[in-house]
């Protein structure tokens, strides 16, 4: 009988990579309905000047990590890296308040099909994924630039294009960064690079899972009645 050989190592970073990013969801997921669940918290993060610090803290956040990962300790990557899904968490809070509870949790699992789909394939297929980069690249530009052009239209025809283009875009993105992670292993210098650059794929796959959960919610959340 042919024994099929199983390399426990890769194993254990793809699954050390899930916890991660199972972790800061719940994470950002208790921080947002805990700040929802307080007004005054909720009125003092999004009617004050702090609003700005929680919205853009997420960028700052994955701007050093990116930087400077080879330079900073696991810890400080880890610290890091929870931070990010608390200040998530606490800018995504409005959803609470917006949306019912039913279609949150309705979007959360058809976000996470979407995640388990696209990873399994970046896992295991042969296709070489390293062409879509710069698609990818191009097509997250554009949303951005776009987004911005709708901050003053306030079109809902765009703006349900917007959400469709992010549920595609950035399940494009899981699919990609599995496979670049999948490589990355095999090319690791030593435990400590191993387990930061699970971090930092945690945060990617993390960043993706999000912006497909809030483009759903967008397609097919239902609105609270006032």
């Amino acid at each position: 009988m042919e024994r099929i050989y199983v390399d426990k190592g890769l194993k254990s970073y793809f699954m050390n990579i899930y916890q991660y990013i199972a972790v800061n969801l719940a994470l950002a997921g208790a921080v947002a309905f805990a700040v929802a669940s307080n007004m005054t918290m909720f009125n003092l993060i999004v009617g004050t000047p702090l609003f700005y610090v929680v919205l853009f803290a997420p960028l700052g956040i994955v701007w050093y990590m990116g930087s400077n990962l080879q330079r900073i300790s696991v810890a400080r990557a880890q610290g890091l890296y929870w931070a990010y899904g608390a200040s998530i968490g606490a800018s995504i809070s409005s959803i609470f308040i917006v949306y019912s509870m039913e279609s949150i949790v309705r979007c959360f699992f058809m976000a996470a099909g979407v995640f388990m789909s696209a990873a399994i394939y970046g896992r295991f297929t042969s296709r070489d994924l390293s062409s879509m980069r710069s698609t990818l690249m191009i097509a997250l530009f554009g949303i951005i630039g776009v987004s911005f052009v709708n901050m003053f239209m306030n079109s809902s025809s765009l703006q349900y294009l917007l959400s469709v283009a992010i549920v595609v875009v950035f399940t494009g993105y899981i699919a990609y960064d599995m496979q670049q992670l999948l490589a990355i292993y095999f090319t690791r210098q030593s435990d400590n690079d191993v387990e930061k650059i699970s971090i930092m794929g945690a945060l990617h796959l993390f960043i993706a899972m999000i912006n497909i959960f809030l483009a759903l919610l967008q397609l097919f959340g239902d609105r609270r009645r006032r």
